[in-house]
């Protein structure tokens, strides 16, 4: 089932921003059916895709943070480095109210993997808890060897979601600086996309180390700072 849930840019903060608020392009409507599932208002089940650097990992951080504020057990989950482990790992999740299980398309093609999210879905319906994916594709996109896998994800709430353009990045930017209690000048920020792999979480990391190079000077990011900071840049 697609909910019509719009497809928007997000981007994916550091540890420190986990939240709804460090979401660029969430829009009123969107959040508010975020929370809604986060909360155990909605009974359902959700599906977020798109590319490296969307805010997938966010998304489900932020559901998790939100649920936990409401008085509620949630837990996150990465699936990447489980890979084999899924049936020991998963049916210690099955008393949460709220589960996010990041990048289950990491373990595809391998069955007792597969098997053990298909049960663990049907374990979580049954509680009536809630489910959060992300998936690097849309289901329909994803190859599965367990067609009753596919079956179940099919019928989740889909976002699809897009990576940032260069003005969001720079919202971003200017976001998470503001959020280290940063200045950012707009050329600095304009050097910065020119010069460093546009992904969100590498763009977040470069602002990780500004935060501490900066954290004595408390002066406003320029170039000039910049390219002390990262000289192997400089010439770029």
């Amino acid at each position: 089932m697609n909910s019509g849930i719009p497809q928007l840019p997000l981007a994916l903060g550091s540890a420190r921003d986990i939240g709804f608020d460090a979401l660029i392009g969430l829009d009123d409507g969107l959040r508010a059916r975020l929370e809604a599932i986060a909360e155990g208002k909605s009974h359902t089940h959700l599906c977020v895709s798109g590319p490296v650097g969307s805010g997938k990992t966010h998304v489900l951080m932020a559901m998790v943070a939100h649920a936990r504020r409401a008085g509620l057990s949630a837990a996150y989950l990465s699936v990447t480095p489980l890979r084999g482990a899924l049936a020991q790992v998963l049916p210690m999740q099955q008393s949460h109210a709220l589960v996010c299980v990041d990048h289950p398309d990491s373990v595809l093609g391998g069955y007792p993997d597969e098997e053990a999210l298909f049960h663990f879905h049907n374990a979580m319906t049954d509680a009536k808890a809630n489910i959060v994916y992300s998936l690097s594709k849309p289901v329909q996109e994803t190859t599965f060897v367990l067609p009753d896998l596919r079956s179940r994800l099919a019928q989740c709430e889909h976002v699809v979601m897009r990576a940032l353009d260069d003005a969001g990045r720079a919202q971003m930017l200017q976001a998470a600086a503001a959020a280290r209690g940063m200045e950012m000048e707009d050329a600095a920020v304009q050097w910065m996309l020119r010069r460093f792999d546009r992904d969100a979480r590498a763009l977040i990391a470069a602002i990780d180390v500004i935060d501490a190079a900066s954290l004595a000077a408390h002066r406003k990011i320029t170039i000039p700072f910049l390219r002390d900071i990262f000289p192997e840049q400089s010439g770029a």
